[in-house]
């Protein structure tokens, strides 16, 4: 299932998502976390950040010993949602004991405050 939703990622975005999201509801953690990302996005699926998530908080909570790097990126997700308040409670502590590990993020949760910041400034 995973492999199709593969093979369909880019060549048809409304069949690969249901494929992700197949593997991911047979417990596979690179699965759910890219069903996450594809309605964190909207990418082939109505955008929904609360549905994105769930499915993060899913993947975060999976300890494989072949998808810890996925592990990894799923609490980087969660816990940057969690400090946005994206698809739930804001809880900036929580957020951040998620991604404290995930220096390779790091950059990108900067940019993306920075980018909240400077849209909110110009907003105003």
């Amino acid at each position: 299932m995973l492999y199709l939703g593969d093979l369909y990622d880019g060549i048809d975005d409304q069949k690969a998502p249901s494929w992700f999201e197949k593997a991911a509801k047979n417990d596979k953690s690179i699965a759910m976390l890219e069903i996450g990302r594809r309605y964190y996005s909207g990418k082939g699926v109505s955008k929904d950040h609360k549905v994105a998530r769930e499915w993060f908080e899913k993947a975060s909570e999976k300890v494989e010993i072949n998808d810890e790097a996925e592990t990894m990126e799923a609490r980087y997700w969660l816990g940057m949602m969690m400090m946005m308040g994206e698809g739930g409670e804001k809880n900036y502590t929580k957020g951040l004991f998620l991604i404290e590990d995930n220096y390779e993020y790091a950059d990108d949760l900067i940019e993306s405050f920075a980018e909240t910041l400077k849209e909110r400034i110009l907003s105003t």
